[in-house]
């Protein structure tokens, strides 16, 4: 069998180094291509949640807060895949700016509102305190499938 020669060895051996090093650069490199190292996921709850605790927050048109409830109501409805389980929010048909809580479940008819007897892989609760009067903003919502 005839011996290797130099140029070969030496030629193998960058090749490989290059190899490596590409594998390696891939390895470091890949998470940050990926979007959720820049970019925060958020479900249309956690949105609805912050949009609402700031309009009841903010001293401007009581009217805003109320149609973005219904918005928020509309939009996750019991045809989506994430539907409103049970939600407690200041009365919108109360008072501006009143701290009267309600609990709407919108959807009641087609899902089970007692949140006890979801798993907790079927459901997620997110709690907001709005800055005014300390008002929790409490939104359950059904990842059932």
């Amino acid at each position: 069998m005839p011996e290797e020669s130099l140029v070969s060895r030496t030629f193998q051996y960058k090749i490989i180094k290059i190899v490596v090093g590409v594998v390696l650069s891939l390895l470091v490199l890949m998470p940050m291509a990926t979007e959720t190292t820049w970019f925060q996921h958020q479900t249309v709850h956690q949105h609805a949640l912050h949009m609402l605790t700031a309009f009841y927050d903010h001293d401007g048109d009581w009217e805003a807060y109320r149609a973005s409830l219904q918005v928020y109501i509309d939009r996750a409805n019991i045809d989506t895949d994430e539907p409103i389980i049970v939600m407690e929010v200041p009365d919108p048909a109360g008072v501006p700016f009143n701290n009267n809580k309600i609990s709407l479940t919108p959807y009641g008819d087609y899902l089970n509102t007692d949140t006890s007897k979801y798993r907790p892989e079927e459901k997620v609760e997110l709690t907001l305190t709005a800055k005014r009067n300390n008002f929790k903003f409490k939104i359950a919502y059904s990842t059932r499938r």
